[in-house]
């Protein structure tokens, strides 16, 4: 069996707050792409075992959601959804190879011993569980910067409110220690050989 991986998501916990409200942002909104992020630069490099313990995705390539404008009645903290849409990248593929070995032993004209060896997972390639990419790819982000439309920092007033704050100046990307990591392998996933004895009469 040959099989690619999972298809996955990167959430922003924080995506969409002008529309569902502080607190209620469920782990399914899309995250945002950072100033000339791509796509493929979300991903990092190298084999599957060096991703497997590196992790899967790039931190630096994402970015808060946009806050909402003004215009639209924006504050300049509640935000937008992110431009990233659903499973874009995918987990770790699969490989297993099955095999079996069969001997029939002739006793008499009635009666015939079948021995079998059967192996699974014959190479012992690792199972690993792409849920738990999935469950790890949400990123967190420190406390960002905002800023009115000239770019000029604001800070919050007595109130603790941000007037004027039209955008997000910056947000360092604050990733647990398994952000798009993979640390599970499948239970019974590992190599497998059993034999049997078959009489047929």
């Amino acid at each position: 069996m040959l099989q690619s991986g999972a298809p996955f998501s990167v959430t922003d916990s924080g995506a969409g707050t002008a529309f569902l409200g502080p607190g209620l942002t469920p782990l399914t909104l899309g995250g945002q792409l950072a100033a000339g992020g791509s796509l493929a630069a979300g991903l990092t490099g190298g084999g599957i075992h060096s991703r497997v313990d590196n992790g899967y995705l790039n931190p630096a390539n994402f970015a808060t959601a946009p806050p909402l404008s003004a215009a639209l009645g924006g504050d300049g903290v509640v935000t937008v959804f992110g431009n990233l849409g659903r499973n874009i990248y995918r987990g770790p593929r699969q490989q297993n190879w099955d095999f079996s070995l069969i001997k029939n032993f002739k006793i008499t004209e009635r009666i015939t011993a079948q021995f079998r060896m059967e192996f699974f997972n014959l190479f012992n390639h690792p199972q690993y569980v792409a849920n738990d990419v999935i469950n790890n790819a949400t990123l967190q982000f420190n406390k960002p910067v905002f800023a009115d439309a000239s770019g000029n920092v604001v800070t919050p007033n007595a109130a603790g409110q941000l007037v004027g704050a039209t955008q997000i100046l910056s947000a360092t990307p604050a990733p647990g220690s398994n952000y798009g990591r993979t640390t599970d392998i499948r239970e019974n996933g590992f190599r497998q050989i059993q034999y049997a004895l078959k009489i047929i009469f």
